[in-house]
């Protein structure tokens, strides 16, 4: 814009320029907002109960005709077969080479598709999905491998295994995972470490993700609360001894004298000897290990439950009281919201312990009804 001055010289006066947002699209020449795109996703997790750990010496108060692998899998395939009816992306843990053979030909007889898993001899992880998904890709990880001591005897115990698959429908891409984690929560740091590498992994992909599974910890515990709340309290001098502090409690001393020529009179000072080896071995480790970083995850979204609910009720030889808790869960990216979750029972469960008459797993299957938006 210009003004004459008396001189009848024109002068430039500069105009300020209104900033556009950035969440606008100019077409012909006219500034819009863009449409949200919304996709609503349907997901079950389910730990369908090894056929190898379903006997009456794992589970003694059971009824034996309800451990039966036979009458189990009957109970499973109707509660898959209804899951398919209804176009579920189903997540299941604890598939043992018998069942995947039956289950197999349900998906393939029902236009699912479907990815697995196999770890340890007999153990697997499973995602199937309806053939209106387009698959972009898949790839199965070690939880053992993503930590950073994984020559640790406790980790090297269960080769449990992550299954990542990516998903396409209406052009957009989002991961679903799901894993079956180490029964490890005597060692609750350990464990904290696992689920944090795991959930950083998923979050390295930049794209929206859905993560299920049976993660054998409770609503009440550090870890739970730890991913709610995105609070990250990893102290890995603590993860570290935690390990080899429980080494050093199961110390054999009969052992440790046959492989060091240790005469038994100096047993009480061998013993002290041993200590002091093992506490110099977490010094040493640990500090190879200090500049260890540890960086927040990203903000997500977690299942809720009602108070009252839980996904298994079981009562094992060596546990006097029966367990009733949570250890299924669901968790999302930011942009992934949760419009309906529960519990799928079938019949009262009542006093009975799981599994009975009606419920063929030790896990219920956790139903979540789920929307995408970009």
């Amino acid at each position: 814009m210009k003004r004459k001055t008396n001189n009848n010289m024109p002068i430039n006066i500069p105009t300020k320029k209104r900033k556009l947002n950035n969440s606008l699209i100019k077409l012909n020449n006219i500034y819009t907002i863009p449409k949200k795109i919304n996709v609503e996703l349907k997901l079950i997790t389910y730990n369908i109960f090894s056929s190898e750990l379903s006997n009456i010496n794992f589970y003694p108060e059971c009824d034996p005709d309800y451990l039966d692998k036979d009458y189990r899998i009957n109970l499973i395939i109707k509660d898959i077969e209804y899951f398919i009816k209804n176009n579920y992306i189903i997540c299941l843990q604890e598939v043992c080479v018998y069942y995947r053979k039956i289950i197999s030909k349900i998906f393939e007889l029902n236009n699912y598709n479907f990815v697995f898993s196999q770890y340890k001899h007999n153990l697997g992880v499973l995602i199937a999905y309806p053939n209106t998904y387009n698959y972009i890709h898949h790839e199965s990880i070690k939880i053992n491998s993503l930590v950073l001591f994984n020559n640790s005897k406790v980790l090297n115990k269960f080769s449990n295994e992550i299954l990542i698959l990516i998903l396409e429908i209406n052009n957009i891409q989002f991961i679903v995972s799901t894993c079956h984690l180490p029964c490890i929560y005597q060692y609750p740091n350990l464990q904290k470490l696992c689920v944090y590498h795991y959930f950083k992994l998923i979050q390295s992909y930049n794209l929206p993700y859905i993560i299920a599974g049976d993660f054998n910890f409770t609503k009440k515990s550090d870890i739970y609360i730890n991913l709610v709340y995105n609070i990250i309290d990893l102290n890995v001098n603590q993860i570290y001894n935690e390990y080899y502090m429980h080494k050093v409690r199961k110390f054999n001393y009969k052992t440790y004298k046959r492989r060091n020529g240790f005469h038994y009179r100096y047993k009480k000072l061998n013993w002290k000897n041993a200590q002091k080896n093992e506490t110099e071995k977490v010094i040493h480790f640990d500090n190879n290990y200090n500049a260890y970083s540890i960086n927040k995850l990203n903000k997500i979204n977690y299942l809720k439950l009602n108070k009252n609910e839980y996904t298994t009720r079981t009562k094992t030889k060596n546990n006097d009281n029966i367990f009733q808790e949570i250890l299924d869960y669901v968790f999302t990216s930011n942009n992934i919201d949760f419009l309906k979750t529960y519990v799928h029972k079938n019949g009262e469960i009542g006093n009975d312990l799981l599994p009975n008459k009606y419920n063929g797993s030790d896990h219920l299957p956790v139903v979540c009804h789920l929307q995408l938006t970009l």
